[in-house]
């Protein structure tokens, strides 16, 4: 998991390894994204698994606010890249020898974040059926 290389996105640049792509500049600094965006960095890999692993790394630390103590700027507040890779690099290192508990972790997120995103879709259709049930009784049928 170690086999990684960090470097700011130039936007257009498109990239033929498996990569992916932070956020570097806003509250939301570090948070893992699949499409480029402006303000990001970008994270190449030599296989999949590896970025998978990181990505899921760097959702849990954006998830758990490790980057906003690092972000810097009044304005519009921003995370350096070298302070990025040393947090990404540490954790990689405390993971290394604990990988089956860190990718059982991992299945277990996804099934929670699939639920979540569930969930959200039952509440979107009862928010429609009560507008619906909210326009029949006021046309009175």
């Amino acid at each position: 998991m170690k086999s990684f290389t960090a470097k700011s996105h130039v936007p257009g640049r498109s990239y033929n390894q498996p990569h992916l792509f932070i956020l570097s500049k806003g509250n939301n600094a570090g948070k893992p994204l699949e499409s480029e965006t402006a303000n990001c960095f970008v994270l190449t890999f030599d296989n999949t698994e590896d970025r998978d692993r990181i990505y899921w790394l760097c959702y849990g630390l954006w998830q758990d606010k490790v980057f906003a103590y690092h972000l810097h700027g009044s304005v519009i507040p921003f995370i350096r890249l070298y302070e990025f890779r040393k947090i990404v690099m540490g954790q990689v290192a405390f993971h290394e020898n604990r990988m089956e508990a860190f990718d059982q972790i991992v299945q277990h997120l996804k099934a929670v974040l699939a639920k979540e995103r569930n969930l959200i879709a039952q509440q979107k259709t009862v928010a429609q059926l009560k507008a619906a049930m909210v326009r029949k009784m006021r046309k009175g049928s």
